[in-house]
């Protein structure tokens, strides 16, 4: 890749820049490395105040470009695309993201120049591309993920790709990869899978439903007839019931609102164009909700043990159990330990 030509100005109009989506036609053909295009048309009289901010995006892009800042270069490029959305952008982000050695950002960002420019698109670029994306096939893999759980929300190393069943396998970088999903009232299950360039793996996810807490057992039978005692008190139990609901109630709305925040986050990767700011910060969002609602789900699974452990500790088969005498007075003692 080589780099641009210096910024045109408009003829009799100092310091006056063309409009990003014209201008581009020539710097971006110039910065990919091939030969530079003719002089786009004079722009109308008026530029929209857009239209003039996606220029400046664009040169200050090619700029950082030429001092291989290329992520800095990058965010410039898709800042100008959403002002002024054009098909050669594409391009020139599917190159800086193949030296970024993001090769599945790259071969989506070449689709969409060829998907976008069509019949605009030359057969020599068309061909060029088209090779380039031959090359990336090997470089990248197709993860299948089967989910036995209609519904669940499956993620890639955190980052949400869709909901169980999928329709198609997932684009993902070789190397390796984390696998969850989530589900309400089933347990959050996470594998892991390393794949090379141009394999095409199965991770099948089988995701258990959360046990509910066993009923407490029954106290000591009492044997009088005359006297009925008291039932023994079961602090830790009643306790541990209690942290229970209120986890489990705590993950049920944590895990409504993660829904709402995955779904916010799937409409801001499907917002052409968009930010990658506002991708980020929603990303945030439903990663901070789905991990507190892992730890209240786990949180409750513990609390709902130790109830089920107190259950039976504090049901009194542990200790021991008065029963009235002949006269109504405490008399004999039963327990495990047979004392009287």
């Amino acid at each position: 890749m080589t780099t641009s030509p210096p910024t045109r100005r408009l003829p009799g109009r100092a310091a006056t820049r063309i409009p990003a989506a014209l201008a581009i036609g020539g710097l971006l053909i110039a910065l990919a490395g091939a030969p530079a295009a003719a002089a786009p048309p004079a722009p109308p009289p008026s530029a929209t105040p857009k239209v003039d901010a996606a220029s400046e995006r664009f040169e200050r892009g090619v700029r950082l470009y030429k001092e291989r800042r290329l992520e800095a270069a990058l965010a410039e490029f898709q800042r100008a695309y959403e002002l002024a959305p054009t098909y050669q952008l594409h391009y020139n982000i599917g190159q800086i993201y193949l030296e970024l050695r993001n090769d599945t950002e790259a071969m989506r960002a070449f689709w969409k120049y060829l998907a976008a420019g069509g019949g605009r698109v030359g057969p020599e670029r068309t061909a060029e591309v088209r090779r380039i994306l031959a090359d990336l096939e090997t470089r990248v893999v197709y993860l299948t993920i089967a989910v036995n759980t209609p519904g669940a929300r499956v993620a890639i190393d955190d980052v949400p790709v869709g909901i169980a069943p999928l329709s198609a396998p997932i684009l993902v970088n070789p190397g390796e990869r984390r696998v969850s999903a989530v589900h309400d009232g089933y347990a959050h299950l996470a594998r892991r899978v390393t794949a090379a360039g141009g394999e095409r793996p199965k991770v099948e996810l089988e995701l258990s439903p959360i046990a509910a807490a066993a009923a407490a057992p029954r106290g000591p039978v009492n044997l009088s007839t005359r006297a009925t005692p008291r039932a023994p008190s079961r602090p830790k139990l009643l306790t541990s019931l209690a942290v229970t609901a209120a986890l489990a109630a705590g993950a049920g709305l944590v895990a409504t609102l993660a829904g709402r925040a995955e779904s916010d986050f799937e409409a801001e990767l499907a917002t052409v164009p968009n930010t990658r700011a506002a991708i980020d910060d929603a990303r945030a969002r439903m990663k901070r909700l789905a991990l507190l609602t892992d730890v209240l789900v786990g949180g409750a699974v513990v609390a709902g043990g130790l109830s089920l452990y107190f259950g039976f500790t504090e049901s009194g088969t542990g200790g021991a159990a008065r029963v009235a005498g002949p006269s109504g007075d405490p008399g004999l003692r039963f327990g495990l330990a047979g004392q009287f």
